[in-house]
């Protein structure tokens, strides 16, 4: 057995190197178990699918990926490095309100603006649908406590499925969302829960497409993707508040999502694909 890599990974500002693994390269549970073992990784052996592409290291420099890229071949294992950079994430992609079907073509209309985009069936080459979700803690401190115990914590849930559009020799892509987007072009076959709707979108761009790559792993890999990106976490201080009766409390809100770890993932699959 291999002796498992130990490495310090990059924090989530930093820009890293990636590797990126094609789950069909190798195949067979004996790679799954070996990456497991040898990367620390839980979960890779359900992650990805044939023909996908998976990040199963992010490493602090060049020099490092390409080490580990060394090693991982000896073993019979082919990963390509990728900078975080060209990922882009923090530039997601063009938000839509409603697509318009009609004579073989469609009208991509942007959320905001009247951009309009006229699209073929053969333009498309990507389609990626998951679930994005986010995470917020509400918590109060009394600072009048010797301790400063909290007084009170609130968590609440939030999530809706996502869809990406990519066009061939274009990596910014066209993002639907649940909310927010006309599902009228799905004629009489239009549901009024939203969740339902944006699923019969993706089959409805299946058949506009059919030569597009459908990616639909990407809530079976959020295992692996946590351990290897990570999620976006932001805390927002709501300061301080007299309460009466001499109390001061301070109000602070921490939020956990993966919306940016969704975008680096729908661009890997568009940039790769």
């Amino acid at each position: 057995m291999s002796e498992k890599l130990i490495s310090q990974k990059p924090e989530a500002w930093e820009n890293g190197f990636n590797l990126i693994y094609k789950p069909d390269t190798a195949g067979g549970s004996g790679t799954s178990e070996f990456l497991s073992n040898f990367l620390g990784l839980e979960g890779i052996e359900n992650a990805g699918s044939p023909g996908g592409f998976i990040p199963i290291a992010r490493l602090r420099t060049l020099a490092e990926a390409e080490t580990l890229q060394t090693r991982l071949r000896k073993s019979g294992v082919e990963a390509t490095i990728a900078a975080d950079e060209i990922f882009n994430e923090r530039n997601p992609p063009i938000r839509l309100r409603a697509i318009e079907f009609g004579g073989g073509a469609a009208k991509f209309r942007s959320f905001n603006g009247d951009r309009i985009f006229d699209i073929s069936g053969a333009d498309v080459a990507t389609v990626i649908i998951g679930s994005i979700y986010q995470i917020t803690v509400e918590s109060t401190v009394n600072l009048r406590r010797r301790s400063g115990q909290k007084t009170n914590e609130t968590e609440s849930f939030a999530d809706e499925i996502i869809m990406d559009v990519y066009l061939r020799g274009d990596h910014t892509g066209f993002r639907i969302m649940m909310h927010g987007f006309d599902f009228s072009c799905l004629g009489d076959k239009k549901m009024r829960i939203a969740a339902a709707n944006i699923v019969l979108l993706a089959g409805r761009l299946s058949e506009f497409a059919p030569n597009a790559a459908h990616v639909e792993d990407y809530d079976r890999c959020r295992k692996l993707l946590d351990e290897v990106w990570g999620l976006e976490e932001t805390r927002d201080s709501q300061g301080l508040r007299r309460t009466g009766l001499g109390r001061v409390e301070i109000s602070a809100a921490s939020k956990r999502s993966n919306l940016v770890q969704f975008t680096k993932y729908s661009r890997l699959q568009a940039i790769f694909g």
